[in-house]
């Protein structure tokens, strides 16, 4: 029997025409530098802004179409990252908008 794979560290399909907009937004927000820093500055839940295009690439491996379709919809906002223990790749953390 062979062990299960993680699936947190793999491509995410594309998803929809909302999901791909969602991700688009997303990396052009994790590229970009902005005017304060989001979420916590410990150096395991934040890296330093604006992240890379790579590391922008890799984090988005870490977002579902849910999460992506919500961002695109305003649902969630962007408020920090954390490590990924599989890879090291940057997750990005959503918490839902008011």
């Amino acid at each position: 029997m062979t062990a299960p794979t993680s699936t947190a560290c793999r491509t995410a399909p594309s998803g929809g025409r909302l999901a791909l907009v969602g991700r688009a937004e997303l990396r052009a927000q994790m590229t970009t530098p902005g005017a304060e820093p989001i979420g916590c500055q410990c150096p395991r839940c934040s890296p330093p802004p604006p992240l890379t295009d790579l590391e922008a690439q890799a984090a988005l491996r870490h977002v579902s179409n849910a999460d992506a379709v919500a961002f695109a919809l305003g649902q969630v906002t962007l408020v920090s990252f954390s490590s990924c223990e599989s890879c090291d790749a940057w997750k990005p953390r959503f918490t839902e908008t008011a």
